[in-house]
This record gives structure tokens, sequence and C-alpha cells, in this order.
């Protein structure tokens, strides 16, 4: 009896031993010399000319904010700022209606109330032409890295 039993957990132990499958792990390794080296690209400015050449007559825009445009324009209450990015916004509003580079000679008049604000821009519509001045060919400009985009 002593056999059968000593047998018995033999196969027991043997039997799940045989059953297991056989697993075959594999792993991928790779190595390289070769570095990450990050740099800051730099633009070294070119001096150069250009003209501004005046597109149309004198012009007027009103440009009419709601309370609630006006509270997304105000600075962190900083009268001065506020008005600076006022200012910024007629211009780039302006700029877009006459589509023109910039304004000559801009005046501005604020009207803020309890509605909002009205901001009047008048002033002379632009472009910027004869970039590198008097027909001159624009500068060509050095490049940081002339491998870079390969």
């Amino acid at each position: 009896m002593r056999k059968l039993f000593l047998s018995f957990i033999a196969a027991a132990m043997i039997a799940p031993a045989a059953m297991a499958r056989e697993e075959i792990t594999t792993y991928q390794y790779g190595t390289s010399e070769a570095r990450l080296l990050d740099f800051t690209p730099t633009v070294t400015p070119i001096p150069m000319t250009v003209e501004i050449k005046v597109i149309g007559k004198r012009v007027h825009r009103k440009i009419e904010l709601t309370q609630e445009e006006l509270n997304k324009r105000i600075i962190n209450n900083d009268y001065n700022r506020t008005l600076e990015n006022l200012r910024a916004y007629a211009v780039f509003i302006t700029s877009g209606v006459y589509d023109c580079d910039l304004i000559v000679g801009a005046r501005f008049n604020f009207e803020i109330t309890d509605h909002g604000a009205t901001i009047e821009i008048y002033g002379y519509p632009a472009n910027f032409v004869n970039w590198g001045g008097k027909g001159e060919a624009l500068p060509t400009l050095q490049e940081v890295n002339p491998n870079y985009g390969q």
C-alpha cells in the first residue's frame, strides 16, 4: 500500500510538469553610441531697408465692443495695459478690413461705458514694399544647421 501511495504522489508531481507548455522568451536589445544633442537655434538680424507705400486715403473705422468682449480684453485692472491691448486690437481689425500691413499716423478715440466700449481709429493704410531697398535682392540668411530637415 505504501508503494502505491508513493507512486500516486510521484505521478501527481510528474503529471503537471509533463503537461506544462514549453515557454520561449525572447528579448530584443539594441544599443548605439549616438547621443542626442539639443541646441537652441538663433537668428541673427540682417540690416535691411523697406519702403512704406500708403495705399489709400485716410480711413476712419469704428469698432464696437460689448461689455463681455471688453471684459476679455481688460488686463489685470491695469488701465494703461488695457488701452494698449485695445489699440492693438483696433489696428488688427482695421488692417484686416483694408488689407494692409500697418496704419500710418494712427489716432485713437476710446469711449468706455457700462455697456461696452467704442474704439475709433483714424489713419492711412499702408503696405511694406521693396524689401531690401531700391530693387536690391533680399540678403540670404545663414542657416544655423545646414543639415536641418534632411
